[in-house]
């Protein structure tokens, strides 16, 4: 199995292994009026969907996310390809910057909502 291929089953275990053990459970605890959780729109708006039908759906959707990861993967590696050594090391630091940029702002807005939940609002 090739790095993207791992990271690809890595990132499709995480996003779906969990979400369709507790995501069965949410569903059935959950009334039949509330939408189905882990079910796109406009398919989580339908009311009346049954498990089978709701596992169906999710099933379908980690499919085409897990595709659309290799795709993402595939265009990567294809693009730092064309790059010099050089381009691509800068490449990884403005990555690198923007996730840490991007991390900062979580917590930031966690920090706030933590701060919203103390006040009241």
């Amino acid at each position: 199995m090739g790095t993207g291929q791992f990271k690809t089953a890595l990132v499709y275990a995480l996003l779906f292994g969990g979400l369709t053990a507790t995501g069965a459970a949410a569903i059935q605890d959950s009334p039949a009026t509330q939408p189905a959780r882990g079910v796109v729109r406009p398919y989580n708006l339908l009311d009346d969907l049954s498990a089978e039908q709701t596992e169906q759906l999710r099933t379908i959707r980690g499919d085409y996310l897990a595709k659309m990861a290799e795709i993402r993967e595939e265009e990567r590696e294809r693009s730092m390809a064309v790059l010099t050594p050089e381009q691509r090391e800068r490449l990884e630091v403005i990555d690198a910057e923007r996730r840490a940029e991007a991390a900062k702002r979580r917590a930031e807005r966690r920090e706030a909502e933590d701060d919203d939940e103390e006040s009241g609002d």
